[in-house]
């Protein structure tokens, strides 16, 4: 029952886009009069038929989570990478010792990430075709993951989740990016939004913990776990 068996899908999602710039909007069709009246950023996540611009804020969180749990020679996961605009960024964070896997289940999207690489001369950046419930990362070989706005698309989290939590180093953490569900204001659908009490209660029994939640942001949580 509930969201796990909704049958949702990331490639079904009418057009979600994470991680992408503004220039990339035009590849699948998505004027920006589609945003919300706010400054149009760097990133920008498309939600079905409700656009919206994420803060500028996120991506200094997200930068310096990474910062702080991914130093130099780190291994990191981009979990629903799209065009990897964290990707670049924690690559640089990480350094020629380091590595980022890029993942995403559409393949347009990692052509677009591939493009980036190239563009940026990436070195230390693995592209990886992910399935909707399967990582396809390697076994105990991440200290950081990220999700922006992804988790909750997931149409199999506990499968997902079982395999996700055997690509980590121990004390390894993963970082979830989700609107919050907890306040009807945020002007977002709520099938694209996750409560932290709905966060810790389905990733705490896949081996999981609750390790902070951060919320600095006015519509969404970061919320931090870490690997038991």
């Amino acid at each position: 029952t509930g969201r796990f068996d909704s049958g949702r899908s990331l490639q079904g999602n009418g057009g979600l886009l994470v991680g992408a710039a503004n220039d990339e909007l035009a590849l699948i069709g998505v004027p920006l009069s589609v945003l919300l009246d706010q400054p149009v950023t760097r990133h920008t996540g498309v939600f079905g038929e409700l656009g919206c611009v994420l803060d500028q804020g996120l991506q200094n969180w997200v930068i310096d989570l990474g910062a702080h749990w991914a130093p130099t020679n780190a291994m990191v996961a981009d979990i629903g990478a799209g065009s990897g605009y964290y990707t670049a960024r924690m690559a640089k964070l990480v350094g020629a010792t380091g590595r980022v896997y890029a993942t995403d289940i559409q393949p347009g999207m990692l052509e677009l990430l591939n493009r980036r690489i190239k563009a940026e001369a990436l070195t230390n950046v693995t592209p990886v075709l992910g399935g909707m419930d399967d990582p396809k990362l390697p076994d105990a070989a991440i200290d950081l993951a990220i999700m922006v706005d992804v988790y909750h698309e997931l149409q199999t989290p506990q499968v997902f989740l079982q395999k996700l939590r055997q690509v980590f180093k121990p004390g390894g953490r993963l970082v979830l990016v989700e609107f919050r569900k907890e306040d009807p204001n945020v002007p977002i659908l709520a099938v694209h939004k996750m409560s932290v009490a709905e966060v810790k209660m389905e990733l705490e029994a896949e081996g999981f913990v609750l390790d902070k939640v951060i919320d600095v942001l006015p519509w969404q949580h970061i919320i931090v776990l870490r690997v038991k």
